[in-house]
This record gives structure tokens, sequence and C-alpha cells, in this order.
């Protein structure tokens, strides 16, 4: 009885130290803060305002977030590492659902055995090499087969201003991440939003862009996490070819995602209403009998089974 209450009290001493760690920290980030002020312009109070104030939300989410470097542009956190994510490779950076991950559990969210749908690396240089190649070949192989490798960046600055989603202007590197302000901020207001690159010629076509958007909200909402996608405009000139890729990728999360990839598309109205509840191979056989060249790009689509009675088509 006597070693269990002597456990208890070092347990409690532990934990008492733990919060005034906390409490040092926060009120060293905060000592940090009125410091950046002095001096400064009113124009140059404002900008630090801002920045200061985007670096308390990140620190309320979780205040053991080690800030690297912060400006009018990125921001830099200290690297961390992911449950299901092997480490990228030194000198390479992942972007997409790994990137996106690995700031989320940065924030604070524990994504746990979440893992991304696929690996996706980028390099800062200019030209590709054979090392590209054998990196690609042992973290995308699939990627690499289909004649996609690692993407080379000139610099950081040029990589996030030639993504599709804020979201995505996020950089995963073996020893640190680097977001965007945007991008950071959307995460932090779970927000959907188009870059203006996305809307230029020579960018993806914006159609596309969209209804990605309504695959990573299915997955976020499968996931447990609620994506506010009001500030979408939705386009019009949406294709079969469109709904069949992301439907296609929704598919390897799963069908719970699937359905509420549909779901979406119904609600957008890239779908009609009266598959609004279908199954998915019901939404498969209505994209395949409205191009039935899908069959061939999507084949994934066409064995699936309906479970109601009766096809719909």
């Amino acid at each position: 009885m006597e070693n269990k209450g002597l456990e208890d009290q070092a347990v409690n001493i532990v934990q008492a130290l733990a919060q005034v760690k906390k409490k040092q920290t926060a009120i060293a980030q905060l000592r940090h803060i009125k410091d950046e002020f002095q001096g400064r312009s009113d124009i140059q109070c404002d900008i630090t305002k801002e920045l200061s104030d985007l670096r308390v939300r990140v620190w309320k989410k979780n205040p053991e977030a080690s800030i690297r470097s912060l400006n009018q542009q990125h921001i830099t956190f200290e690297g961390i590492s992911l449950e299901r994510v092997p480490s990228p490779p030194p000198g390479y950076a992942y972007k997409g659902g790994a990137a996106r991950l690995a700031l989320l559990e940065l924030l604070g969210e524990p994504v746990g055995v979440r893992a991304p749908r696929d690996l996706d690396l980028v390099r800062i240089g200019t030209s590709e090499t054979k090392t590209d190649h054998f990196v690609a070949k042992e973290f995308m192989e699939e990627d690499l087969k289909r004649g996609y490798g690692v993407e080379i960046i000139k610099s950081i600055d040029k990589y996030m201003k030639s993504r599709d989603l804020t979201l995505n202007e996020i950089l995963y590197f073996q020893d640190r991440i680097v977001c965007s302000l945007t991008g950071l901020k959307d995460t932090l207001a779970a927000k959907i939003r188009f870059t203006s690159w996305s809307k230029k010629d020579g960018g993806k076509p914006q159609s596309r862009v969209f209804v990605k958007a309504l695959r990573f909200h299915a997955e976020s909402r499968i996931e447990g996490r609620e994506y506010d996608l009001s500030q979408l405009e939705e386009p019009g000139n949406i294709t079969p070819f469109d709904i069949a890729l992301h439907l296609d990728r929704a598919l390897t999360r799963g069908t719970k995602v699937a359905e509420a990839f549909c779901q979406n598309c119904c609600q957008h109205g890239l779908l009609p209403q009266k598959l609004l509840g279908a199954s998915v191979g019901d939404v498969g056989a209505y994209l395949l009998k409205k191009d039935p060249k899908l069959k061939r790009s999507f084949p994934a689509l066409s064995p699936v089974k309906s479970k109601t009675k009766k096809p719909l088509f």
C-alpha cells in the first residue's frame, strides 16, 4: 500500500511539472511576441500583429509546436514523425496527403493510424537526376509506372505559388514542415479554397480541382474532420471523366469515402438527384453509360456490383 501511495505521488509530481513547463513555455512565447513590437512603425506593427496572432493560434492548438521561422510568406516548423508515413529521404519533401497529415499532427490533431492515399515527393533543384528515379521507385512506384516521378521545383516560393488548393501549400521535409500562411490559416479554419494559380490559364482545369475538393471533403468527413466548402466557386464544365477520376481515387480510401464523395457530387449538381443515396456501383454505371471510354481508364468502376435490387442504369 505504501508503494502504491508513493507511485501516485510521483505521478502527480510529474503531471504538475509538465503543467509548469507548459506555462513557462507560454510565458516565454508571449514575451517574444511583445519584444517583436518594440521600435516598429505602424505598418510593421500591423504585419507583426498578424503574424503574432497566427503564432498564438498555432500555440493554442498545440503549445509544444516549435516554430523555426515565420515571415510574410511562409512558416517553418521543426520536423515531426508520423506513425504510418516513412520519413522522407534527405533532400526530399512530401507534398499532398502526407504533408497535410504532418501539419494536422503538428497542430495537435492526432492522426494516429491514418495514412495518405499515396506518397508524392518533391526536390528543390533545376533538373531530374538518376537519384530521383531510384527514390521514386522506392517511395512512389505506382506513380512511376504511370510516368510520374519526383517533382522538381526551383524554390519553395515557386512551389507554394503553383498549387491548386491552399491546403496543398505544405511541404514535409525530414527535419521541418514548411507551409504558406494561407495554407496554415485555412488548415486551422478547416476551409477548402482554390488558389489564384488554379484559376489561371495553364493551371489545372478548375473543374477537376473542384471535384478534387469534393473528394478531399469526403475523405476528411469520414475521418471526422468537417471542411468548409462555401468559398469554392462552382464551375459549370464538369465532365464524367472528372468525376470518374476522383471516384476511382475515393474507392482506394474505402467504400464509405466513395459514397460520401458521390453524395457531395449529387448535392452540388454534378450528378442527378436520383443518384443521391445510390450505391457506388450505380454511380459507376451511370458514368460508364455517359462515356463508355471511361472503362478503359477506370476499370475499378465497372466490376462494382450494385446493392440495389434493380440497377438504375
